[in-house]
């Protein structure tokens, strides 16, 4: 077995030293990690020198401090997706489970370029949400900005000229006015009663009915709710194929899709096709029985168990998607510019609108004073 010589990993599981407390190491380190063992055990080096090797070149005080652990196991007697999986922060539940069925098989190497894909797409996924986010999220916020500068240094010195010429302000005027005194003279409860929700709808959203809720409201959008399926549905289907090509046995291979899976809608759907698989049912039958499985996928499911291609499928699948919602997002992306901008110019036109009628009726007053 390629890797898998005597001294290098032992089935046993001997005494080990305590767990650790889970570090959190960069999911690009952790990558780099894989691809450097797989090559140095495709080229005939056993597991632990592996190991050494690519512990000489890293940077990463987590993984640096993980792999050490995980050699003092193996030399204690434990495998090493056993020693693997005392390090969560490190190592994920897939490869643990895919290095656990290469021990069986002897396809180490293999499994760890596997595992390197199906990671590197879980990356990219991450990376897309993170990106479809982020500028929305910098464009509320400077408008937020721009808002409370305005209401809290600009309106109040109108205010005050207002006052003093007498000038009759309208209502909307007054009214923002009165927000922006408001938010001058009680920003000290403003400031943390605003920290106070946010924390607390933070909270909520961290709590299993909290995130159920998020999912299925998220999971059921006309736009939004195509792509974060398509997203959820690639990396779920990538990992499948992943998993399957190294050997773990479908319903195993689904319990533990359904365990990393991110979003609880489709944790529920492979939750009820592993329970169908476990019935008897193909795969495919069971996709197609939970409802939530688009029907792409279950056809290219129903195409490779006819040809014996059930991980090609799956991985096809995964790829069509991603490159689907990519390209959805960044479409979004490009109808989002022009609207929050004009969304930022309505609301300054707003404020500016309610400083521009008293500001005129000044006008009058000081021109009718000079004649």
């Amino acid at each position: 077995m390629i890797g898998m010589t005597a001294g290098a990993v032992r089935s046993g599981t001997g005494a080990a030293t305590k767990p650790r407390r889970a570090r959190k190491a960069r999911a690009e380190n952790v990558l780099v990690f894989y691809k450097q063992v797989a090559s140095a055990v495709e080229s005939g080096l056993t597991v632990s020198r592996a190991l050494n090797g690519a512990l000489a070149e890293m940077d990463d005080p987590a993984l640096r401090e993980a792999v050490q652990d995980v050699l003092r196991r193996i030399d204690q007697g434990e495998s090493l997706s056993a020693a693997m999986s005392k390090h969560p922060g490190c190592f994920s539940q897939l490869a643990c489970a895919m290095v656990r069925a290469a021990e069986r098989s002897g396809a180490l190497a293999a499994a760890l370029r596997v595992v390197e894909a199906v990671e590197y797409r879980a990356l990219s996924v991450r990376r897309t949400i993170r990106g479809a986010m982020t500028y929305p999220a910098l464009i509320v916020g400077a408008s937020l900005l721009v808002v409370a500068v305005l209401l809290t240094v600009a309106l109040p010195k109108f205010a005050e000229i207002f006052e003093q010429s007498g000038v009759q302000m309208p209502l909307l005027t007054r009214a923002l006015m009165g927000a922006g005194r408001a938010a001058r003279s009680y920003w000290w409860v403003a400031g943390p009663a605003a920290a106070g929700a946010a924390f607390a709808v933070l909270r909520w959203a961290g709590t299993p009915d909290g995130r159920a809720r998020i999912d299925r409201a998220l999971w059921g959008l006309p736009k939004i709710g195509a792509v974060v399926r398509k997203l959820h549905l690639s990396q779920a289907s990538g990992t499948l194929a992943g998993l399957l090509r190294a050997g773990v046995p479908v319903i195993e291979a689904l319990e533990l899709v359904e365990r990393t899976a991110q979003n609880t809608v489709l944790r529920e759907a492979l939750r009820v096709a592993r329970e169908s698989v476990a019935r008897g049912l193909p795969l495919s039958r069971a996709l197609a029985g939970t409802g939530k499985i688009p029907g792409m996928l279950v056809q290219l499911a129903v195409s490779g168990e006819e040809t014996g291609a059930l991980p090609k499928m799956l991985d096809d699948y995964a790829q069509i998607a991603r490159e689907d919602a990519e390209v959805a997002v960044q479409s979004m992306l490009r109808l989002l510019e022009p609207a929050m901008l004009l969304m930022i110019g309505g609301m300054v036109a707003f404020i500016a609108a309610s400083v521009y009628v008293p500001l005129s009726q000044l006008g009058n007053v000081v021109a009718g004073g000079a004649r």
